[in-house]
């Protein structure tokens, strides 16, 4: 089950729970709701995984990106060494190269910024969603601490 139902479960579970009479509180079966929270935390380690594997992606594109302006400037270089033979059309190759140097960088440059906004937004969406699922976690133990206390008096 993927983190968001778990969660959907545990407040199902709450909400469900029979009422603690001139309170807020809940009465919840501890076995169920330590394995709710267990499989809450078995599904939260998929997603950081996820969450790393994106961030690893997106340096592998980045990393990609920039072997290619290399290459692609290199190969560049060496055509226009090869092109070279009078003042003139040198003068207008290293012209044309250094507009191409420019476009590479500049693409490559693209590039590496789309990829860490896209990653940005990802983790700034995983960072949101472990947040909630923090919040409900911290909720659902202090509800199960009321409800030991509650059992203890």
């Amino acid at each position: 089950m993927n983190t968001l139902k778990l969660i959907d479960a545990l407040e199902e579970m709450l909400e469900s729970s029979h009422k603690v009479p001139l309170t807020s509180n809940v009465m919840v079966k501890g076995d169920e709701l330590l394995d709710l929270i267990n499989e809450i935390r078995d599904s939260f380690q998929e997603e950081v995984k996820k969450a790393r594997q994106i961030v690893r992606e997106r340096e592998q594109m980045i990393e990609s990106a920039k072997r290619e302006a290399d290459m692609i400037i290199k190969g560049v270089e060496a055509n226009i060494e090869n092109m070279i033979s009078e003042t003139a059309v040198k003068r207008k190759a290293d012209q044309r190269a250094a507009e191409v140097e420019e476009e590479a960088h500049r693409k490559a440059m693209q590039l590496a910024v789309q990829s860490e906004n896209y990653s940005e937004e990802i983790l700034n969406t995983l960072d949101n969603y472990i947040n909630k699922c923090l919040v409900n976690i911290k909720e659902a133990k202090r509800q199960l601490t009321a409800v030991k206390t509650k059992k203890n008096l």
